[in-house]
């Protein structure tokens, strides 16, 4: 089995991926749960510029995730802009 990604505009399917193993889900869980423990000992100023890396990434992919945010979820390109 697996989850589809259907173009709600066109009803186009876009990608199908598979559901996970229980092994698998256990797998994620665990390393959320060590990068949490990395996270949660970072001083306020180490988060503050993680998250300046993260506007700097998605400001250089911001038309990339426009157009994604079109196809997924049926936005207006100029809204998910």
């Amino acid at each position: 089995m697996s989850a589809k990604t259907i173009n709600p505009t066109t009803e186009e399917l876009l990608f199908e991926i598979p559901y996970m193993s229980e092994k698998e889900v256990e797998e994620k869980i665990e390393t959320s749960n060590k990068a949490f423990q990395i996270w949660k000992n970072m001083s306020f100023e180490q988060r503050g510029e993680c998250m300046k890396n993260l506007v700097k990434i998605m400001s250089e992919k911001r038309e990339e995730l426009a157009k994604l945010n079109t196809i997924e979820m049926g936005m207006l390109y100029l809204d998910a802009l």
